[in-house]
């Protein structure tokens, strides 16, 4: 027992939590000004948490430690400009770590990190929501720098997590992809708001976390399917190996243009290159055709099973050739003559935002030339424009607002006349109906670029492609937030009119003539 008590007095000056310093105001008063700024609801539901079940289940220490957190909560959220809303959105946080209370003695140790997390509480309900149901994310938020994360470290933390795993622990391996996804997302999303960093940066990190989430999610799906049935044949003959796969990702939509947002899906499309009736080298041999169907399964099973950490990627296969009623994996080949022969226009213009990103890096290049080809036809202006229009205005019955929301001032700021689609629209036009003759403009996948390049090709005034650019960046900001604060994509028209007055002008004089002008809407 002497000896237990000697250990116990070094790992009590060593580890055990520290108190809070600083002491906060007397405890009555902070609690009359909180009640000061509540309504009778939010009142209540404080009544409600403090005499409920839920504390009468934890064990003493933790409702000790609760008291003691309190305090501290009370006086960052009266510091707040809007403290009803950040009591409202951080109760939830506060309820889901009851049992884990040490995230509570972690928020007292740092004043800082308390006062960020009522910040962001008031701009984004979203981020309290996830941390919500997923505390274990707290501990990336109370060690983050709030600097945007880099690449290298995106693939350098994710290869060494990944690395811990045996081939065969698929619910670790999903645990890991989850995680991994969800903690580097609410980094952006903490820069973004506390921060304030560029949207195009923003949009770059999140598009980075995706594409290091289905690299590495292509790897593992490659590696079990391998390791079951042995290595397939590529089409050149050669036997595939992990760095030489015989299969491609391409990413169209948001994740190919390179402007994900938060909580976008991603538009994937999958291609190989391997020798379909060959035979795989495993004991389980199977054809090339079934392994690159495997690995495609293998895949979307890791990325989109719903498990307790949520999901890593909603994942839309429909753009691949024929759609829903093709298949889940194409051969290189068959992809070059489906876009060459049986493709509409919608789906030229989807490959506008085209690009490989993960996989044979053989085959990327080669999906890349046949993106090239495909783009820079010499097409038809006129018949590009009527297509075109035709689906815009398909879009804009299906997506955008009613007459009845139109009469009461709400403009959709992505589908309807004047927003972002629109911008998208006119640079798939560009692309399509000039690259025949001004192959550069097939180059990018992104919007900016290609409205950049129209310009230096003198497609487009330098005015009108920084009037474009300017109105495009500004709707995507504005959507960026409103996915924060967990908000519809309706505004107030009102507010939008200088700006989607300018893209109207410019889809009247670039694409249709006819278009009605803004006041008659």
């Amino acid at each position: 027992n002497q000896k237990r008590d000697k250990v116990k007095v070094q790992f009590k000056q060593l580890i055990q939590e520290k108190e809070f310093a600083e002491p906060v105001d007397d405890f009555v008063q902070l609690e009359q000004k909180l009640n000061a700024v509540l309504d009778d609801n939010a009142r209540n539901l404080i009544q409600n948490f403090w005499h409920g079940q839920a504390l009468r289940k934890i064990p003493a220490s933790a409702l000790e430690r609760l008291k003691k957190f309190w305090p501290h909560l009370i006086e960052a959220i009266l510091q707040s400009d809007q403290p009803q809303v950040a009591l409202l959105r951080l109760m939830p946080l506060v309820e889901s770590v009851l049992r884990r209370t040490v995230y509570l003695v972690m928020l007292m140790e740092s004043r800082g990190a308390l006062q960020r997390l009522v910040k962001m509480s008031t701009v984004s309900p979203w981020i309290c929501e996830e941390l919500a149901h997923y505390p274990v994310l707290l501990d990336e938020f109370l060690s983050m720098d709030f600097g945007l994360p880099q690449r290298k470290d995106l693939e350098d933390s994710l290869r060494q997590q990944l690395l811990r795993i045996e081939i065969d622990q698929v619910e670790d391996q999903m645990r890991v992809l989850r995680l991994f996804k969800k903690s580097n997302v609410l980094t952006v999303a903490a820069s973004d708001v506390l921060a304030e960093s560029p949207l195009m940066k923003v949009s770059d990190a999140l598009t980075d976390i995706a594409e290091v989430s289905v690299q590495a999610t292509l790897r593992l799906a490659y590696e079990a399917v391998a390791a079951r049935h042995g290595y397939p044949l590529g089409n050149d003959g050669q036997r595939c190996s992990l760095d030489r796969k015989g299969f491609a990702v391409i990413a169209y939509g948001k994740l190919g243009g390179i402007e994900l947002g938060y909580g976008s899906d991603l538009d994937l499309v999958f291609i190989h290159a391997l020798e379909e009736q060959g035979e795989t080298d495993g004991r389980k041999g199977i054809s090339g055709a079934e392994f690159a169907i495997r690995v495609a399964q293998k895949f979307m099973s890791l990325m989109t099973t719903q498990t307790l950490d949520g999901r890593v990627y909603e994942i839309d296969t429909r753009l691949r050739p024929s759609g829903e009623a093709g298949m889940l994996v194409t051969s290189l080949k068959a992809y070059e003559q489906y876009q060459q022969k049986n493709a509409w226009l919608w789906e030229h213009q989807a490959l506008v935002r085209a690009r490989s990103i993960a996989g044979d890096q053989s085959l990327c290049q080669q999906f890349e030339q046949i993106r090239c080809q495909i783009l820079t036809q010499v097409r038809d202006e006129n018949v590009v424009r009527e297509e075109v229009l035709k689906m815009r205005q398909k879009m804009k019955d299906h997506l955008g607002s009613s007459s009845e929301q139109k009469k009461h001032g709400i403009f959709h700021l992505k589908q309807d006349s004047g927003g972002i689609v629109d911008i998208e629209f006119m640079a798939q036009y560009v692309v399509l109906a000039w690259s025949g003759t001004n192959t550069d403009l097939a180059h990018f996948s992104d919007n900016v670029r290609i409205l950049e390049d129209a310009a230096k090709a003198g497609c487009l005034s330098s005015e009108d492609a920084t009037a474009l650019i300017h109105a495009y960046l500004r709707e995507r900001t504005e959507s960026h937030r409103l996915a924060l604060a967990n908000q519809s994509m309706q505004v107030n028209a009102a507010d939008w009119r200088d700006t989607r007055e300018i893209v109207c002008k410019l889809w009247q004089r670039l694409i249709d003539p006819t278009a009605q002008a803004l006041e008659s809407e």
